[in-house]
């Protein structure tokens, strides 16, 4: 896009960048509290990159490439969140890629300052209200939808509801069911949880993402005869795991028994960065693990030590008569 272009789409929105912050002072439909960011304060260099950006969705949509539009609307809107045309032209690529919680969502927030987005450009005022009122009639039932995160920089991603992985925070609408969850982020180890959606709006904390490098090297010993010990891991998540074992572990408390052994025999054991453990499961909780393989095991030692002791003890005797 080049200067002319965007100075161009400057002078168009300037007014009704104004209008519209002014209006976020007038009650609408309830929808999750996203924070807003006035694009009048926005610094030179600032909004320049946001205007480029809005340009950037409104070609990318005309051309068909919606998954570019989508990642140039974002994040535009991440940027200021008071211009009316780059709003409406987000709801519309919800609209084109079949999300209409989503596109409800941009339409509803348009459709609380429709008056004052009227009175600066009446057929921005008119398609925002046609396009509500078919999104409203097919999906009036999708609720307020916040995603949070702890750590910087996650994308989120719900199967079903938002099929390309979107900056946190999430700010949109989603109609009942169940979403898989899948938060993300560059060297960092993936969180994923079930979303489940009611009929009421819907509030959830991705809980901070831990760094893929933070972890250690574990290996894990059990006594003679068992053959599987259980791993809890922090989040309380339980694993069975053959012995012995080997393999890296994010940091972390876990809890370490043998499968088949009661709470008494369990064990802490505390993962830090880089660390190289080495934990042997106690023989003496054997009696709960593999009774059948040990006691085999057991009896043919037993087997060949008084076999042992009786060659000896025939040798001796032998001996004896000799002399």
């Amino acid at each position: 896009m080049n200067k002319n272009h965007v100075a161009s789409l400057k002078s168009l929105r300037s007014l009704a960048t104004a209008i519209g912050a002014a209006a976020l002072l007038v009650p609408s439909i309830a929808f999750a509290e996203q924070p807003e960011i006035d694009c009048m304060s926005l610094d030179e260099n600032v909004q320049q990159t946001f205007y480029e950006l809005s340009g950037q969705a409104q070609e990318a949509a005309g051309n068909g490439d919606l998954d570019s539009a989508l990642n140039y609307g974002v994040k535009a809107m991440s940027m200021c969140t008071t211009d009316a045309y780059t709003e409406y032209t987000l709801a519309r690529i919800y609209q084109m890629r079949n999300n209409c919680p989503a596109a409800l969502y941009h339409l509803e927030r348009l459709q609380g300052r429709i008056a004052a987005i009227k009175a600066e450009d009446k057929s921005l005022a008119k398609a925002i209200t046609n396009y509500y009122g078919e999104a409203n009639d097919e999906c009036g039932k999708a609720v307020s939808l916040e995603i949070t995160c702890a750590t910087p920089e996650t994308k989120i991603q719900l199967n079903g509801a938002i099929d390309t992985p979107v900056p946190c925070p999430v700010y949109s609408k989603i109609l009942p069911g169940a979403y898989s969850l899948t938060a993300t982020r560059d060297k960092y180890f993936p969180f994923k949880d079930t979303l489940t959606v009611s009929t009421e709006p819907i509030a959830y904390s991705v809980p901070a993402l831990q760094d893929s490098e933070d972890f250690g090297n574990v290996r894990i010993k059990c006594p003679r005869g068992a053959i599987k010990f259980i791993l809890t891991d922090p989040k309380g998540i339980v694993n069975e795991y053959a012995c012995p074992w080997e393999g890296q572990l994010p940091s972390g408390t876990y809890k370490v028994k043998l499968g088949g052994s009661d709470g008494g025999t369990e064990a802490e054991l505390v993962v830090t960065k880089s660390a190289q453990i080495e934990h042997v499961i106690p023989s003496e909780v054997r009696a709960n693990c593999s009774a059948t393989v040990r006691d085999t095991a057991h009896g043919g030692f037993t087997a060949l030590l008084l076999g042992l002791l009786s060659a000896l003890g025939f040798a001796g005797l032998r001996r004896k008569r000799e002399n």
